[in-house]
Order: C-alpha cells, then sequence, then structure tokens
C-alpha cells in the first residue's frame, strides 16, 4: 500500500492520486519546488545573489536537519578527503540522511527565517529613508499591489504548503 508520495506538482495531481491511490495518500511537495516557490517574493535580487542564496540556505535548514550519526559520517568522509575544519555547507552536502520536523515545526521555523530577513530588509530601508548608504538590496517585495509580496506569501500560499507538507 502506498502511503506517501513527494512530487513537485502536489496541488495539481493530489486529487488524481488520491482517487488511485485511496483518500489516505499523502501527496507532499518536494522541498526544491517549495522553495522555487520563494523566488517570487524575491524583489530586486536574483535567485542567485548571494543574500537570495542565504535566504533559500535557511529556509532549506528549516525544512529538514541532517541526521546526528549521518552528520557525524560526513565529517568523518570528508576528513578522510583532507578537510580537517570542513564548513557547515561542506558537511551539510556530505550528509546524505536527513530528517524533517512535523509540518508545524517547519511552520515555524519558516516564519522564524523569514521574519529575520525582514527585519534585516527593515534596517536597510530606515537607513534609505534616511539618506545613508545601504549595505545589502532589499531582499523581499513589500508592495501591497504585487501579488508576490512577502505578507501575502508568509500568511497565505507558502504556509499552506507547509501545513499540507512541503
Amino acid at each position: 500500500m502506498l502511503y506517501v508520495v513527494i512530487v513537485d506538482n502536489c496541488c495539481t495531481v493530489r486529487d488524481f492520486l488520491k482517487k488511485i491511490f485511496g483518500q489516505n495518500l499523502e501527496v507532499l511537495l518536494d522541498d526544491f519546488h517549495f522553495q522555487k516557490r520563494w523566488d517570487l517574493c524575491l524583489a530586486a535580487v536574483v535567485p542567485s545573489h548571494p543574500l537570495a542564496r542565504l535566504f533559500k540556505a535557511a529556509v532549506s535548514r528549516a525544512l529538514k536537519e541532517p541526521v546526528k550519526e549521518a552528520k557525524q559520517q560526513a565529517i568523518a568522509r570528508l576528513k578522510t578527503k583532507g578537510k580537517t575544519n570542513p564548513t557547515n555547507a561542506e558537511v551539510l552536502k556530505e550528509t546524505k540522511i536527513f530528517s524533517c520536523p512535523s509540518p508545524e515545526q517547519q511552520l515555524q521555523q519558516v516564519r522564524q527565517v523569514v521574519d529575520v530577513f525582514k527585519k534585516m530588509d527593515e534596517e536597510e530601508m530606515v537607513k534609505a529613508t534616511r539618506g545613508q548608504k545601504i549595505d545589502q538590496p532589499i531582499l523581499f517585495i513589500y508592495n501591497e499591489k504585487n501579488t508576490n509580496n512577502i505578507h501575502k506569501a508568509r500568511s497565505n500560499g507558502k504556509s499552506t504548503t507547509l501545513r499540507t507538507g512541503a
């Protein structure tokens, strides 16, 4: 019996798959496509900008954590490859097994990430209104007329995706 399916278009295929495999089937969105949905909220920066990449990495960490033993094995493998002090990014890339917190905990952690980056944006906007040089671009879209503004994304679609399982 099939219990869970992870797809890249869960909203489109959920009903179809449940008709085939039964109403108890969980149809979840894969991590990559969940994170791609956040790209629409990014303002002037392109998704490859270091600030955008940092945001996406933080969202990824909010969705899944490396299993402790797997992380230790990854560090050991990196040391055999000559990396005596591997960076956290190198360890995460080498780690093969991750665990996912509950959807409620994921939602809380993603909201915390968004709030941290919104605070960074607010600090830069205050500098700009005072005529001071800003240190980094504004990350999110705040214009209420834009359907992809961060306030709508945080309260609507992205949260729903997490509650139903990213």
